[in-house]
């Protein structure tokens, strides 16, 4: 005997246990039911699609080494990823969390060593990572081979001057990430003009390095849309 359901994104499906003019058997029975079952199954997963399903990266913040992306305005379940120029984790992708945060597992280093231009996070409809919601990406951008003072006047770094962000048609805000661990700098950046302000200062390890991130704030809602890294080195007067 062969069945199918019409409509939904299952296979023709075959119930074979029994066959016409056969005896009706216990295990024949056992079989066909669950075959049936898995089959509801998938059919329940079918009625779950990608309308209305966003992912949003809306601040970023550090625990450690790690970072962590924060989730608000991402629409409530789906399975979700992180993916970077390099690859994405985890395979298969873990349930969308109630806390809306996820942690990009000692991932700072990454964002200064060139060999990531993008990262972001991804939103599937099923268990299995098969249909592609939506994405939310973040470009990287890096300058190195800046120099300071040990004394005297601040330096700046004009950041809408020197990279090319990514388009916004909101408002623009920039907030300090990470200020380098062991390669600490005493610096800050203005929210508002991207202008971050590197006191003249000797450099604890030679190198400081210094990263914030760029937000894109519609209608009440912001999201992620850069990361910036600074590498800064001591010259003398």
């Amino acid at each position: 005997m062969a069945t199918y359901i019409n409509g939904l994104c299952l296979p023709l499906t075959f119930l074979g246990a029994n066959t016409p003019y056969v005896p009706i058997t216990k295990e024949g029975l056992e079989a066909d039911i669950a075959k049936l079952e898995a089959l509801l199954a998938q059919a329940n997963a079918c009625l779950i699609t990608c309308e209305g399903r966003t992912i949003n990266i809306s601040s970023l913040t550090m625990d450690g080494t790690n970072v962590v992306a924060h989730l608000v305005g991402t629409t409530a379940g789906g399975y979700i990823s992180g993916y970077a120029t390099t690859g994405e984790e985890p395979i298969p992708p873990i349930a969308n969390p109630v806390s809306q945060e996820f942690s990009m597992t000692n991932f700072i280093g990454a964002l200064g060593n060139g060999n990531i231009t993008e990262f972001g996070m991804y939103i599937y409809r099923d268990a299995a990572g098969n249909d592609l919601c939506d994405n939310s990406e973040i470009e990287v951008f890096i300058q190195d081979g800046i120099t300071i003072p040990e004394k005297g006047a601040p330096t700046l770094f004009k950041t809408p001057a020197v990279f090319t962000l990514p388009a916004c048609a909101g408002t623009l805000s920039y907030t300090e990430l990470y200020e380098g661990g062991a390669d600490s700098i005493v610096a800050s950046v203005d929210s508002v003009t991207g202008v971050v302000t590197m006191a003249a200062q000797t450099l604890p390890s030679g190198t400081g390095r210094y990263y914030y991130y760029v937000t894109c704030t519609v209608l009440g809602v912001p999201t992620v849309i850069a990361t910036c890294y600074l590498e800064v080195t001591n010259y003398f007067l």
